[in-house]
């Protein structure tokens, strides 16, 4: 609690909060955005698209792939 107190006693005009405030790059939001189409793609597609099973009588059938997930 000390520390904060001593810091924020430091700062004396705006232009000495540039020191304290951190933004972030473009490049982490790039990585932020590209990480969550990805996951949303892949969410997609396990709930839409599907895949052939070969049954052990040798008939296919489709499959969603989130049964995988889920364990239907």
């Amino acid at each position: 609690m000390k520390q904060n107190e001593s810091r924020r006693n430091r700062v004396t005009s705006p232009e000495d909060m540039n020191h304290f405030i951190r933004v972030s790059s473009p490049a982490l939001w790039l990585a932020l955005i590209l990480m969550i189409a990805a996951l949303i793609g892949t969410l997609a597609w396990g709930v839409f698209a599907t895949i052939e099973m070969r049954e052990e009588t040798g008939e296919t059938r489709p499959v969603h792939p989130i049964a995988f997930v889920i364990g239907r």
